[in-house]
Parts: C-alpha cells; structure tokens; sequence
C-alpha cells in the first residue's frame, strides 16, 4: 500500500524533515502522493505548512511541538 511506503520513508528522513509531494513521486503517483499526504496530515502524523509543503513534527518536552525554521523551510 502506498500510504506505508510513504510513512516508511517518511519516518526515515526523521523528525523535522521537510517535504513536498514531488520528493515522493518515486513511490507512486502524484494523486495517490497527494492523498496519503493529505490523509496522513488529517491524522496528524504530519503537517501542512502550505499548500504542497509538509513537515514530520518534530516533538518537544518543554516546548511541544516545534516549527521548523524559515530557513529550514527555504
């Protein structure tokens, strides 16, 4: 199933990893991409920053979550 094979590499990229659909056309195509990303956001396993720009959150004890930074991000 897609959704694992994007969860696995997901996970393998590590918390705070930053990615767009494009990065994970090698696993399926981009509407079956889309859909695990948006269904995978939905759970909040990961976030949308923006329209086409994920993230795999990445956790805190003292501050919660934390948002990666604009750099990061560019």
């Amino acid at each position: 199933m897609i959704m694992s094979k994007i969860l696995q590499s997901i996970k393998g990229k590590g918390r705070g990893a930053i990615f767009a659909p494009t990065d994970l056309l090698d696993l399926g195509s981009r509407a079956s991409v889309d859909q695990a990303l948006s269904r995978l956001a939905d759970q909040g396993v990961i976030r949308r920053l923006t329209r086409g720009l994920y993230d795999y959150p990445k956790p805190s004890t003292r501050f919660g979550t934390v948002y990666p930074s604009v750099d990061d991000v560019a």
